[in-house]
């Protein structure tokens, strides 16, 4: 059960949570990239033209029902972190740039602290 929602401040309590569950479903190496998509489309013997490939298809499904188990528990504030990025991999480097590194983490604290104060007619203060 993955109860436990990312937030600006708990990305290492959320990564012990959802690691295993990954790794128990066998998902694990599509988020850390060592199973990358395979070409898509291929040159089959016999034929002239490059046909689809249906590893690839079968790929890119479940890499999008990952991509959605991995941005379902992500908070209102951490959202904009993976805005445009369409495969789990992608998103779970950018979570990880954003939040693995201490450091990283209490920058992106402060600055959307700066943004709330900057602009008091915002709705949403982070």
């Amino acid at each position: 059960n993955l109860s436990l929602k990312l937030t600006a401040k708990n990305y290492f309590l959320w990564r012990i949570q959802i690691v295993p569950f990954f790794r128990g479903q066998k998902l694990l190496s599509f988020v850390d990239g060592s199973k990358p998509c395979p070409p898509d489309p291929i040159s089959i013997n016999g034929h002239n033209d490059p046909q689809p490939n249906p590893t690839a298809s079968i790929w890119k499904g479940e890499d999008q029902l990952l991509l959605s188990l991995l941005i379902s528990p992500l908070s209102e504030d951490v959202i904009p972190v993976v805005v445009g990025l369409n495969i789990s991999h992608a998103v779970w480097s950018a979570l990880e740039s954003a939040f693995a590194s201490p450091s990283n983490t209490r920058v992106l604290h402060l600055h959307m602290q700066m943004q709330c104060n900057n602009s008091r007619n915002r709705l949403i203060c982070y």
